[in-house]
């Protein structure tokens, strides 16, 4: 049988035509199932080709390729030594090993250039080399594309395609073995890591002034945190949030935080923030107006103010501080359990009293606002009571939330205009019935 017989073409020296002979009868011997008549087709190949210009232009799909196994056993000659099967002797080098590295790199940095010159490289491998050329073809550009610092997904997943690869499919290591896959994931690892620590950089000069200080605080190299970010509103919380998405989506990202600043958001801190500014003012500009009109003495008007601060910042502050002692904080907690059971029975005792005073006329405006003050309360009271926490620090944190419903109610209304609006009606049911507490004295003269 002739070259042209196994390759199943009429006698020509066209190159193009031979190699795509070649290709197609290539599916039909596989070296793994019918070993002879592959040698057979590749003596035909390389007779037919040889005295032949080699001309690589012409494109073999690359869907043709098969997956190469692994190198048979060597065979032992009648001498004792060890023969090298014909298809997968070492042969004459097809390619410089630095060629791969600069194809390597072109197909991260430019990839368009790159898979051109990857089609031209592998048609020169598959004409001219053996199975273990072609073989250690793979491996040697998968080990290359492994030490590519921009190496990502997709390219490798273009190129896995291209070449057959199958890194996507289980027991894919016929082709490339675990080592060399597992270099390339941590590769593409690596290359995520790197991008976010550089999208971490460039928000750090874009965006609201809180978040370009936090990230500039957490990728910069202070060595001691000021006192001065505690004074930042909203800044320390902005601070533990980049924290824990820098832990959720890149953990390896946090050695290069500023430890400082890890260290600072490890223990809990307090500090002002948006909400505890806007309670300020809201409850500060409240007393200052109620204190003055009422004529109220000064032991109930320091009382009222020294109760609210309490409960807006103090009782916090009181319960992370306590939190290393558990015999201080337990004692703690039963001082401010007796102290809020006897804020609440105050206010609500005295808005009762109120009420039955001013009975007598109703339409009176005094006895609405002190009845709507009193109905506020208790569905206040209702409403921010604990349930889910223990005994001893349910009347704390009910009387707390009771001092930051003004800051929960814009919240919940998402800073509307209607928010605003309900925000004065609350304003002004707690200015009355301060005001009548605080003139509650008066009444027993």
């Amino acid at each position: 049988m002739s070259i042209w017989q196994i390759l199943d073409i009429e006698p020509t020296d066209d190159q193009a035509a031979i190699r795509r002979a070649y290709a197609r009868r290539l599916k039909q011997f596989r070296p793994d199932a019918d070993p002879e008549g592959y040698q057979r087709l590749r003596e035909a190949f390389e007779q037919a080709k040889s005295g032949v210009s080699h001309d690589f232009t012409s494109f073999i799909s690359l869907d043709d390729r098969l997956a190469w196994p692994q190198a048979p056993e060597q065979t032992e000659a009648a001498d004792g030594a060890l023969v090298q099967p014909a298809a997968f002797s070492d042969g004459v080098p097809v390619y410089h090993p630095e060629r791969i590295a600069q194809l390597a790199a072109q197909l991260v940095e430019t990839e368009m250039v790159g898979f051109a010159e990857l089609d031209a490289l592998w048609q020169s491998v598959c004409g001219e080399g053996n199975l273990l050329q072609q073989q250690l073809f793979h491996r040697q550009l998968a080990a290359a594309l492994a030490q590519q610092p921009e190496l990502n997904d997709a390219i490798l997943h273009r190129i896995s395609l291209h070449l057959g690869w199958q890194l996507e499919e289980y027991g894919a290591n016929h082709v490339i073995p675990d080592d060399i896959q597992q270099a390339l994931d941590q590769r593409i690892r690596q290359t995520e890591v790197d991008r976010g620590w550089k999208l971490l950089q460039l928000d750090a000069g874009q965006g609201k002034v809180v978040d370009r200080l936090a990230l500039k605080l957490l990728t910069g190299s202070r060595s001691e945190v000021s006192f001065w970010i505690r004074l930042v509103p909203g800044l320390i919380e902005k601070i533990v949030v980049r924290v824990n998405d820098v832990q959720r989506d890149y953990p390896e990202l946090r050695e290069r935080l500023n430890p400082a600043f890890l260290h600072f958001v490890r223990t809990q801190r307090m500090g002002l923030n948006p909400a505890g500014l806007f309670l300020m003012v809201f409850w500060g500009f409240l007393l200052s107006v109620a204190v003055p009109m009422s004529d109220a003495a000064p032991l109930p008007a320091t009382l009222v103010c020294v109760l609210v601060a309490f409960y807006l910042f103090i009782h916090g502050a009181l319960l992370l501080g306590l939190s290393r002692w558990k015999t201080l904080q337990a004692c703690y907690l039963l001082l401010e359990f007796v102290l809020s059971i006897a804020a609440a029975l105050a206010l609500f005792g005295g808005l009762s009293f109120i009420l039955v005073v001013e009975a007598p006329d109703r339409s009176r405006p005094t006895f609405l606002l002190s009845l709507g003050g009193g109905l506020l309360l208790l569905a206040l009271l209702w409403h921010s009571w604990p349930g889910h926490q223990p005994w001893l620090m349910r009347p704390g944190m009910m009387m707390a939330r009771v001092a930051a419903t003004p800051w929960t109610l814009i919240k919940t209304l998402a800073f509307s205009y209607p928010a605003i609006i309900c925000s004065v009606i609350y304003f002004v049911l707690c200015f009355a019935s301060i005001f009548q507490l605080l003139r509650l004295p008066l009444h027993w003269r």
